[in-house]
C-alpha cells in the first residue's frame, strides 16, 4: 500500500506487512542534508505502545539483539518513540518474508524446489548457530524463541537474513503480540507456557522445512 507520513525521523513510504506487533514499513531516513538512507520501520500497534511495562522488555530485548553481527541476521539499527508510538529500525532487504513466499506458492499452486528449501533451511541454521554461541547477561544461552516463516526474510538476490531477535524473550505473546500463523511454530514447551531454549528454535526450523 503506498503511503507518504512524517514519522520522526523518518518518512514512511509503503506499508509492507502487518502482525501482531504492529504495521512494518519501508521508510525513508532523514539526515541533515536529506535522504541519509531506506530502511524498515516496524511501528508498534497503539495496543502494544500502551503497554509500559511490555514496551520496556521489548525496547531491552532489541537492544541487545542489536549487538548481533553477522551475515544472515538483519542488522538493527535504533528504537525510539514519536509521539505516542514506539518503534524498532532495521537494515531494509529488498525482497519477501519467507511467509509472503509461501502463501504465493499456495495461491499459484508453484512447489517450492527441495534445492531452495535446504539453501534457506542452512541459512537460517547459520544465524542460530551464531546466536545460540552467545550468551545473555544472565549467563544463559541466547536464543531467538520465536522462528517462524514471517521472521525469516529471502531478497530477490537470494540473501536469507533472521530477524525478530528479542521479540520472544520479551514476552510479547503475554501481550498480545503474536498471530495465530505464529503460533503454529512453536515448540510444545512454548505452546504450554515455557520460555522455551535453543532446543525451540531448532524445533521450530523443522516445522519450517
Amino acid at each position: 500500500m503506498r503511503k507518504r507520513e512524517k514519522f520522526g525521523k523518518f518518512v514512511l513510504l509503503d506499508e509492507i506487512d502487518q502482525s501482531g506487533l504492529g504495521t512494518e514499513y519501508r521508510a525513508a531516513k532523514l539526515g541533515n542534508t536529506g535522504l541519509e538512507k531506506i530502511v524498515s520501520v516496524l511501528r508498534l500497534s497503539s495496543a502494544l505502545s500502551a503497554n509500559g511495562e511490555a514496551v520496556k522488555s521489548l525496547m531491552d530485548q532489541v537492544k541487545f539483539a542489536a549487538q548481533l553481527q553477522n551475515p544472515n541476521v538483519v542488522k538493527i539499527y535504533g528504537i525510539g518513540k514519536v509521539e505516542a508510538s514506539y518503534y524498532v529500525s532495521y537494515e531494509f532487504l529488498e525482497g519477501k518474508s519467507l511467509r509472503a513466499i509461501f502463501n504465493r506458492c499456495r495461491q499459484e499452486g508453484f512447489p517450492f524446489s527441495v534445492d531452495h528449501t535446504l539453501l534457506i533451511a542452512s541459512k537460517v541454521c547459520s544465524a542460530l548457530e551464531y546466536a545460540h554461541g552467545r550468551k545473555t547477561d544472565s549467563g544463559n544461552r541466547y536464543y531467538h524463541g520465536l522462528v517462524t516463516p514471517a521472521t525469516v526474510l529471502v531478497s530477490y538476490e537470494g540473501e536469507v537474513r533472521m530477524r525478530g531477535f528479542g521479540y520472544w524473550p520479551s514476552r510479547i505473546r503475554e501481550a498480545g503480540g503474536l498471530g495465530e500463523d505464529d503460533m503454529l511454530y512453536l515448540a510444545p514447551e512454548q505452546a504450554a507456557g515455557g520460555p522455551g531454549d535453543n532446543r525451540s528454535d531448532t524445533f521450530a526450523v523443522g516445522a519450517i522445512l
